[in-house]
């Protein structure tokens, strides 16, 4: 088949586009810590970070029983406000993920969580640093019992997941501990219906965060190079 040059322009701005959208997103763990019965999350390293993810859960009842709202009223890192992202709570239990975005997080910082009222202290804390992730939250749900179903909208969303009171993380989530407040994530989830799951638990979160739309990288722009020279020479 003889092709003319009208076909090999087409042809070549194809091979362009293909250049520039082969280049995809990716979220990175850069690294986690977590802790038991406590309030605070000591010199967590959110360096070289875009966000900082954190699962709590609790209050621990030590026998005394509890009378007003159990529920987490907030969580700063360093003195900085993190963001509810999504929050669910049973008798007894809660749980809830926060967030925070910044492209300056630099050295060690400690992530303080405060109730509503007067707790003896978190079931447990865990925090994530997160990098490649578009600004916000994406998709959240909190539920009572075991299981949480987001609908996840981009390839690749990192999904941060807790459960609270004797619960296990199923697969595929990534265990970060079990027990009174089970807590789990699960990397490059694909688009589509997603439930996080736990061998048990009162109160079930999750939430996804999505990838930054990526820069384009040196070949597609000089794909896009030789389009423009292409298209001139048309014209």
């Amino acid at each position: 088949m003889k092709i003319n040059k009208s076909m090999k322009s087409t042809m070549s701005l194809a091979a362009g586009l293909a250049l520039v959208t082969s280049a995809h997103a990716a979220i990175t763990l850069d690294n986690t810590g977590t802790i038991s019965g406590v309030t605070t999350l000591a010199g967590f390293d959110a360096t070289a970070s875009d966000k900082l993810v954190v699962l709590v859960g609790g209050p621990a009842d030590s026998g005394g029983g509890w009378t007003g709202t159990e529920v987490i009223s907030g969580v700063t890192y360093n003195g900085i406000s993190l963001i509810e992202a999504v929050q669910v709570q049973s008798t007894g239990r809660v749980a809830g993920v926060f967030y925070l975005d910044s492209a300056d997080f630099a050295g060690t910082g400690d992530i303080v969580v405060t109730y509503a009222e007067a707790m003896h202290a978190a079931n447990g804390i865990s925090a994530m640093a997160l990098s490649g992730t578009a600004a916000g939250v994406g998709p959240t749900n909190g539920n009572l019992g075991k299981t949480a179903t987001i609908a996840i909208t981009e390839n690749g969303t990192f999904v941060a997941a807790a459960s609270s009171y004797n619960g296990t993380p199923q697969s595929p989530l990534t265990s970060l501990n079990s027990g009174n407040f089970a807590r789990a994530y699960e990397e490059n989830v694909s688009a589509g219906s997603y439930t996080a799951t736990f061998s048990a638990g009162q109160a079930t979160v999750a939430a996804g965060f999505t990838a930054a739309v990526p820069e384009p990288s040196t070949t597609a722009l000089l794909g896009l190079g030789g389009l423009a020279l292409i298209l001139r020479r048309r014209k």
